[in-house]
């Protein structure tokens, strides 16, 4: 914009430059994503007070970019909340569409036009729910399972190759890390020995490959449920149990949920793994350990603040505060702690055991393990 200057008289002295941008296309801005991201977010904001905060937590917390992922407990709250998500959306100017569910009677509830393609023509009367993909992995809505549909292409095996055939395997929740495991090992063996990306790679690590592909293929049978709790199941409490190990070719961790019902009946589920390759330099085992047990630490807090669980205190096992004052255990340790250390307790190996025995016996203990080792 140009003014008249007071100083030179209320008149321009020089006439003003102009410039043209050429216009090639669309343009793109680095903060693009997080700009609609901040809108969706500010959509709940402007809404606070207006609707239930299940409603405000459900955009903020369980959308993944431009998808939406939800579990309730039965149709009719599932319904309810459809509902009222596409109602406060629409006010931020987001029009949610392509719904699916596992549920007949919530797909009724949804407009033709709004559901998603592959369920817009079905007889939700006797037709079969159809599979979805769910964040890079399949989702058999008909029976609630997700599975894995890989099938890698390698006409040679170099270095680039097997790269390629690992990053194509989308696994965020650790369904497949212990076989995962494996093959990243191979390509650390190949990084040592500075083959090339496009190079042939040893006889004996193309065996290894190869193998190891045979492995991958199975995955297409595994079948891992969706919902954590099975049906019908009354929990009436919940606790996170984590194990974390490490050795020289990895470390890792692995969660798992445990659902009381009230009658004391468990449910045991997994929730997530995770595990590293060591690095190229040499550490030794205890820092491997101690890595394996800060990841541990990492994912406890990730899954406490993601899970809408309320998880009882490790410690306390979910005692009353009265029983916890009562148990000296938990709040000064075993009494042997308090005795010099030649009085403590010794395990001993009993001596008819074998070398043999004690390695079954320690994998057996070790739930973790297999994310440190890869399968046995």
């Amino acid at each position: 914009m140009w003014t008249s200057s007071d100083s030179c008289g209320g008149q321009m002295r020089h006439q003003p430059t102009t410039s043209r941008v050429p216009n090639d296309g669309a343009s793109l801005s680095v903060s693009s994503l997080s700009s609609a991201n901040f809108a969706l977010k500010l959509t709940a904001d402007d809404n606070e007070g207006k609707c239930s905060t299940e409603v405000l937590n459900t955009i903020r917390h369980n959308f993944y970019v431009d998808d939406c992922l939800k579990s309730v407990p039965n149709e009719s709250k599932a319904i309810c909340l459809m509902k009222k998500l596409r109602s406060v959306c629409t006010t931020g100017g987001f029009k949610l569409t392509k719904w699916t569910s596992n549920s007949c009677a919530v797909l009724a509830s949804v407009p033709i036009e709004e559901r998603a393609k592959e369920v817009k023509d079905l007889d939700l009367d006797k037709d079969k729910l159809p599979i979805e993909g769910a964040l890079g992995m399949r989702w058999d809505i008909e029976s609630d399972m997700f599975f894995f549909s890989i099938t890698p292409k390698q006409p040679s095996v170099t270095r680039r190759s097997i790269l390629s055939v690992l990053n194509s395997v989308y696994d965020p929740l650790g369904f497949l890390t212990p076989v995962m495991l494996t093959g990243k090992g191979i390509l650390q063996d190949l990084c040592k020995l500075n083959c090339g990306w496009d190079e042939s790679i040893p006889t004996a690590y193309t065996d290894k490959w190869k193998e190891w592909l045979k492995d991958l293929n199975l995955i297409s049978s595994l079948r891992i449920r969706r919902c954590l709790r099975p049906p019908d199941f009354e929990a009436t409490g919940a606790q996170m149990h984590h194990f974390c190990d490490a050795s020289e070719r990895g470390y890792g961790t692995v969660s798992y949920l445990k659902l009381t019902s009230d009658g004391g009946l468990p449910h045991i589920a997994f929730v997530i793994g995770k595990a590293r390759v060591t690095s190229l330099k040499v550490v030794t085992i205890p820092r491997l350990e101690l890595a394996s047990a800060v990841l541990a630490a990492r994912i406890d807090r990730m899954l406490k603040s993601e899970l809408e669980l309320t998880l009882r205190d490790s410690a306390s096992r979910g005692m009353k505060a009265e029983t916890f004052l009562q148990e000296g255990h938990w709040l000064r340790g075993p009494d042997f702690l308090m005795q010099p250390e030649t009085d403590g307790p010794v395990i001993q190996v009993p001596p008819t055991m074998s070398d043999g025995d004690r390695e079954v016996t320690k994998v057996l203990m070790d739930p973790g393990g297999a994310f440190c080792h890869g399968p046995a």
